[in-house]
């Protein structure tokens, strides 16, 4: 892969390779969601174990109604991903992506197939990527100052 590309590149790509191996799928753009879980999740065997404890998969895992007052939020099974979701970063490159490594952080790509629904809550309006004034990390910045003028990671920060 090459530092230029987007991760919409990588995710088109992605796609293409997952149509391949499950044609009856018919993934598109929209059934797909990709995600950098945190460093408390950095294995395959450590997020298996948060979808256990949060009874995710299979024919138990329960899906939760969308509030209707709020269409940004997809419910889903109610379940926070613990990492982020990566879609405020699709177009750009991964050059410019800091503290996010191809190598050495776990990504999680999420399939909605079919007629199965996605599992994590979802945010359709993430907020923007820059640099917290709390605690000074390149992330997605949630929380906007009454100022207007500071923005915030969490409300931590």
């Amino acid at each position: 892969m090459s530092n230029s590309m987007t991760l919409s590149q990588i995710k088109a790509k992605l796609i293409r390779i997952l149509n391949n191996i499950y044609p009856t799928y018919q993934l598109t753009d929209d059934s797909v969601r990709i995600w950098k879980s945190n460093m408390t999740y950095y294995t395959v065997e450590k997020v298996v174990d948060f979808l256990k404890a949060n009874n995710i998969g299979g024919p138990n895992t329960q899906i939760l109604a969308n509030d209707p007052d709020n269409a940004d939020i997809e419910i889903n099974t109610g379940v926070e991903f613990p990492g982020m979701q990566l879609n405020s970063f699709m177009d750009k490159p991964l050059s410019k992506l800091e503290r996010v490594s191809f190598y050495s952080d776990l990504f999680v790509v999420e399939i909605k197939a079919n007629d199965s629904p996605f599992i994590f809550k979802y945010s359709k309006n993430p907020g923007e990527y820059g640099k917290c004034e709390g605690c000074y990390q390149i992330s997605i910045l949630k929380i906007t100052c009454a100022c207007k003028e500071v923005q915030y990671c969490s409300e931590k920060c």
